[in-house]
């Protein structure tokens, strides 16, 4: 968790700790709804926005946290996915993954939610881990992951 300013880290430990439960599992859209106006609720002084075009990707919830000064600090872009289950699916996570960490610069936060192909959500972790391991903090923000079942 950032010390002085927040981060990545902030956002999972808001989610884990209040336990924002994906309830509305009919879509992903409406689990990004839910997340999004739990965001909002829980962290009223930031400004999360949805469907951020970066490139070629779109991130399902973008915030540029504020640092201890409420000046702008760290970009966290956040990723769900309900149901992972194809490896095409994956394979575009871990490019979302890619671009969003060493392109952008953004802190990354992937949410996988419900019934997942076990291989593929250990995949998706070890990337997570691979990304997050990165040699060169300079080079790589951090990358987190979060299973929802």
């Amino acid at each position: 968790m950032g010390v002085i300013d927040r981060d990545v880290d902030n956002i999972l430990d808001l989610i884990k700790e209040k336990k924002w439960s994906a309830k509305n599992r009919t879509s992903e859209t409406a689990l990004e709804d839910e997340l999004y106006e739990f965001l909002h609720a829980e962290m009223p002084e930031e400004n999360f926005l949805r469907q951020r075009l970066k490139g070629s990707g779109r991130g399902d919830i973008y915030v540029r946290l504020k640092d201890k000064f409420l000046e702008p600090g760290r970009e966290v872009i956040l990723e769900l996915k309900l149901n992972l289950k194809e490896r095409l699916e994956y394979l575009r996570l871990v490019g979302q993954m890619y671009d969003y960490n060493l392109v952008y610069k953004y802190e990354v936060l992937i949410i996988i939610v419900g019934e997942c192909e076990p291989s593929l959500l250990k995949l998706t972790k070890e990337a997570a881990g691979f990304f997050q391991n990165c040699f060169d903090h300079d080079l790589c923000k951090k990358v987190r992951f979060l299973h929802i079942t």
